[in-house]
């Protein structure tokens, strides 16, 4: 079901006679739904780079303190009993945290839209008008290989290394050599993906790619026609540092797990023990 809501933009303005600002967070608030939520970002490295006297220190003291004012709010507003009407636009619930004034944090005039899931559309316009325009600085991707060396480093620590070998994957139309490879009574093979990303609709993209491959090369009539034993493959992820991009994480997670062949995740967090479930299964074959 569509749920209404408003939503206002905070933003920095450094000198309010050239009204140059830059937008450093998003509240969206629903009545009807008694949902009331902030999202920020405290990195001010863009700041220092457009305006040079930012104070650091202050600027990430003073946004901490507005989101969480905002979140305590909506917290109360969510489980406790509605005594008195609740305002009906955004500006006038989070001017009850920050008031309207000639100071350099403010918040935009108020849009509006509805949404079925608050909470993803509140990452959404996070992302929309704040995550896009961080300098690569602040906001920096990983590649797949970047990934992939932490979990080199458990299987050097593990010993077992030296006894994984690139595996190649062919088919009538596509090819694909995956790093590592070991096999028992299957194969079992490791790719690495960084989910690490700049750009959310990029996450879901690259996992749309694999899930391609998977399509191309891996169906189970293509693995039984090629390699004959099975494959096993293990995705090894990195997962986004911007925690307003766990969300399309997890959707690149859903769209993987359509791949047509026996698949497994494994996190960064959890390469020490899936180097050592590696050794195990070598040392019994």
């Amino acid at each position: 079901m569509k749920k209404q809501y408003s939503y206002t933009v905070l933003r920095y303005i450094h000198d309010i006679t050239t009204e140059e600002f830059i937008n450093i967070g998003v509240v969206l608030y629903s009545p009807q739904e008694k949902f009331l939520s902030a999202a920020c970002t405290n990195k001010y490295g863009r700041l220092s780079r457009m305006f040079f006297d930012v104070e650091g220190d202050r600027f990430k003291q003073v946004v901490k303190y507005i989101q969480d004012q905002i979140n305590e709010l909506g917290g109360r507003i969510h489980q406790e009993l509605e005594f008195e009407k609740l305002p009906d636009s955004v500006n006038k619930i989070v001017g009850k945290i920050l008031p309207p004034d000639d100071g350099s944090l403010q918040f935009s005039d108020a849009g509006k839209g509805v949404a079925e899931d608050l909470p993803e559309t509140l990452d959404e316009l996070f992302v929309r008008y704040v995550a896009k325009y961080l300098e690569k600085s602040d906001l920096r991707s990983r590649s797949d290989e970047e990934v992939l060396k932490s979990f080199k480093k458990e299987f050097g620590e593990k010993g077992i290394l030296d006894a994984l070998k690139p595996f190649k994957v062919e088919s009538e139309d596509d090819e694909h050599e995956f790093p590592y490879a070991w096999k028992n009574s299957t194969w079992h093979v490791l790719q690495p993906l960084s989910f690490d990303l700049v750009d959310p609709e990029s996450i879901k993209r690259k996992a749309h790619t694999w899930l391609g491959v998977g399509h191309s090369l891996l169906r189970p009539e293509e693995v039984k026609k090629k390699i004959r034993e099975g494959v096993t493959l293990n995705f090894l992820l990195g997962a986004p540092k911007e925690q307003k991009l766990l969300n399309y994480f997890n959707k690149a997670k859903s769209i993987l797990d359509k791949m047509p062949c026996e698949h497994k995740f494994v996190h960064e967090e959890e390469a020490s023990a899936f180097a050592e479930e590696i050794k195990k299964d070598l040392g019994s074959h």
